[in-house]
């Protein structure tokens, strides 16, 4: 948790050497009343109260139950750039790429910090009380640990929750449960932290390697 606590400060001193690949901006926010749950006066993106999209997110809105459409609130397949961002920070440097439906991260320098090379997503928010599952599948050509955080974006950068995924060179399916604890936050965000990490000694963490992602996914449980 020290680690994920680190971010809060570092992350604005470094944010003149970062590097944008592509970004996803949010859509329009007018006030809407939630036909799922019947609160009234949502202002963001998703429901306040039951976490339902707001009418001008697309199709799939008038499903329910708890395979709705709308609980996915991430769905990244790596077919485009849309939907997600590429970070190189402090002395972090890293190459990203599509290949074959599949988002190919080589990682050039994993830099001094867990945060040095990330891939974020921050189109969803987060409600109070709700259990959320986060599922993708990643392998990467050196043996290493990934960190995964959910936190605010922004102003301290408080994390909520955080897990570490052990990726090895055959791909792998990794699904991970949290809830939230914390207020309701409409500016959250996804991040996987790709720089260098305690678990990476020596000159095996500073070796150049290839991190492949595919089918990030982000749901509403209940």
């Amino acid at each position: 948790m020290k680690v994920f606590r680190r971010l809060a400060g570092l992350f604005i001193a470094v944010i003149l050497g970062i590097m944008s690949l592509t970004f996803c901006a949010a859509g329009e926010k007018t006030e809407w009343d939630c036909t799922e749950c019947g609160r009234t006066g949502n202002t963001g993106n998703y429901c306040g109260g039951c976490g339902r999209p707001a009418p001008w997110l697309g199709s799939g809105t008038e499903q329910t139950g708890s395979g709705a459409s709308w609980k996915t609130l991430v769905n990244l397949e790596f077919n485009n750039w849309e939907g997600f961002t590429c970070w190189q920070m402090d002395v972090g440097s890293v190459e990203c790429y599509l290949e074959n439906g599949v988002l190919k991260l080589n990682i050039l320098n994993p830099g001094s910090e867990s945060w040095s090379v990330q891939l974020t997503n921050g189109d969803f928010q987060l409600i109070q009380g709700a259990e959320y599952e986060l599922s993708l599948d990643m392998r990467s050509s050196t043996d290493r640990d990934v960190e995964v955080c959910i936190q605010h974006y922004g102003d301290d950068w408080q994390v909520y929750a955080g897990e570490w995924f052990h990726a090895t060179d055959t791909m792998t399916h990794f699904t991970w449960k949290f809830t939230m604890t914390e207020a309701t936050d409409k500016t959250p965000q996804l991040g996987l932290n790709l720089g260098k990490l305690d678990t990476m000694p020596g000159t095996a963490a500073m070796k150049q390697h290839q991190v492949y992602i595919d089918n990030i996914q982000l749901k509403v449980l209940e």
